[in-house]
């Protein structure tokens, strides 16, 4: 398991601990996470009912910056117009349902509107969560791969059973297991000779 120390120096070390302290990772990689208006984000993912402008937010936020034009304009005919479809799914949710309405999402934005309409339920994915994810699974980091069946399965099938692992091994909740996975993802990318591979 990876631990990020800080050694002597100021600079940080990844040892890997084959303990399998989920909570200790979990500690670790949380606190290195960071992501603007994450206070609003916690806001509005909690509330019982969504705006079309809070789910149009939301979907700004996890693009990490204001969305292009040709995205906003997706975002509001293929998901915010569909705003009753939403709150009914917020409320009884059909995995069946979900997918007879918006399938034609990419992957990352579907696993996206799973998790704003079933937070608890759905984790967000990402490449950096799918990175630490198969580092942690296998010892190698790996990229997702592409087409969006394949992305969906992975989700569904790999993803959500190990996320849902960590989280009842541990007193963390799903949002932290976030946070530390995607933390995690991104150091590998950014600093890939700080990792060590099995």
């Amino acid at each position: 398991m990876p631990i990020l120390h800080p050694s002597t120096t100021f600079l940080w070390v990844l040892s890997t601990d084959q303990t399998s302290d989920w909570s200790r990772y979990i500690s670790s990689w949380s606190r290195l996470y960071a992501y603007p208006d994450l206070e609003e984000y916690g806001r509005l993912i909690q509330q019982d009912q969504l705006t079309v402008n809070d789910t149009a937010w939301l979907f700004a936020w996890k693009n990490g910056m204001n969305l292009s034009r040709a995205k906003q304009l997706r975002v509001e005919q293929d998901i915010v117009s569909k705003e009753q479809l939403l709150h009914q799914l917020r409320k009884d949710f059909s995995l069946t349902t979900f997918e007879e309405h918006f399938s034609d999402l990419s992957a990352i934005w579907q696993a996206f509107l799973l998790h704003i309409l079933q937070p608890a339920t759905f984790p967000i994915f990402d490449q950096h969560v799918y990175r630490a994810y198969r580092y942690l699974t296998t010892g190698r980091p790996c990229e997702l791969p592409f087409g969006k069946a394949n992305r969906m399965r992975l989700y569904h099938e790999s993803y959500l059973p190990f996320f849902n692992q960590i989280v009842a091994a541990t007193t963390d909740n799903s949002q932290t297991t976030d946070q530390a996975l995607w933390a995690f993802g991104k150091f590998i990318r950014q600093y890939p000779t700080f990792i060590r591979y099995d």
